[in-house]
C-alpha cells in the first residue's frame, strides 16, 4: 500500500513545530495545541515526543496527517503517539501510512514492540491500528465488555484480528 497521488511523507523539518500543531488542532479530536504545548511534548519527562520520531504526510505543501514517536525513559518503552489526519482527509490511507511511517521509525531505533494508546469513539483510528499489528490489552475486567463492544462496531475486526502479527512493522 503506498500514498494516494498527490500525498507526501517526511519527518518534521526542525522549525516546523506549527505544521505538526496545525494538523492536531485541525483533526478535531486531539485538544487545542500551542507552540508552549508541542514544546512541553518535546522536552517533557519522564515522556516525551522524539524530533525525529514526528512524521507528517502533506498533500500539495499542506500538512494533512501526523504521528510521533514518543519516548517514555522510566519504562524504556515506545508508544506511537499524537496520530491525526484532517477530517478531509480520512479514508484515504494517509493515517495508516503515517502510522506506518512512524512504526519503522521506531523499529529502527532498536524497539521490538510499541503501545498506543486512543479513545473507545475513535472507531476508523482503531481499525488502522487493527490493521497495523496492535492488539487489545485488556488488563481489568471492565475492558473485556468495552472491547466486545467497541470491535462489533467496526468492519472486518474479526479478519483483522485473526491476521498473524508481523515481527517487522515494514510489512
Amino acid at each position: 500500500m503506498q500514498l494516494p497521488d498527490g500525498y507526501e511523507l517526511a519527518v518534521m523539518e526542525p522549525g516546523r513545530e506549527q505544521d505538526w500543531i496545525d494538523v492536531l488542532n485541525g483533526a478535531l479530536n486531539m485538544g487545542h495545541w500551542t507552540i508552549e504545548k508541542a514544546r512541553a511534548c518535546l522536552s517533557g519527562s519522564p515522556a516525551h515526543v522524539m524530533r525525529d520520531g514526528i512524521h507528517i504526510v502533506s498533500r500539495c505543501g499542506t500538512p494533512v496527517a501526523t504521528a510521533c514517536f514518543t519516548m517514555h525513559d522510566d519504562t524504556g518503552e515506545a508508544e506511537l503517539g499524537w496520530v491525526a489526519c484532517l477530517p478531509e482527509h480520512r479514508g484515504r490511507n494517509v493515517g495508516y501510512q503515517v502510522c506506518l511511517a512512524t512504526l519503522r521509525h521506531i523499529a529502527g531505533r532498536g524497539f521490538g514492540s510499541a503501545f498506543l494508546l486512543t479513545d473507545d469513539e475513535r472507531l476508523p483510528a482503531i481499525r488502522t491500528y487493527l490493521r497495523l499489528g496492535f492488539r487489545p490489552l485488556i488488563t481489568d475486567i471492565s475492558h473485556a465488555e468495552r472491547w466486545q463492544r467497541i470491535l462489533a462496531q467496526i468492519r472486518g475486526a474479526e479478519e483483522l484480528l485473526a491476521l498473524p502479527l508481523a515481527s517487522d512493522p515494514g510489512h
